[in-house]
């Protein structure tokens, strides 16, 4: 999925980016019993949604120059490194 979304940015141009922060969940991609909500109050935007995105990640204690394997990135490719 990461490189569709790198190919498609390259082809369709993002005028405005816009990550909400405001509150969100920490342990896994969906609710469960492992799971824990937080609110880090953050809302984040910009026009380069590479740039965008590369804050969003550091913001949330990410390297984003990672490669496949790290944190974040264990079983993908990482789209900004893909989308630079």
């Amino acid at each position: 999925m990461p490189r569709v979304i790198s190919d498609l940015v390259a082809a369709v141009p993002i005028h405005l980016s816009i990550i909400d922060g405001i509150e969100s969940i920490v342990g896994a991609e969906l609710p469960r019993a492992t799971t824990r909500a937080v609110k880090p109050g953050l809302l984040i935007a910009g026009m380069n949604p590479v740039c965008t995105d590369t804050v969003a990640a550091a913001m949330m204690g990410y390297d984003p120059r990672a490669s496949r394997g790290e944190p974040g990135f264990l079983k993908c490719d990482n789209q900004l490194v893909l989308a630079e």
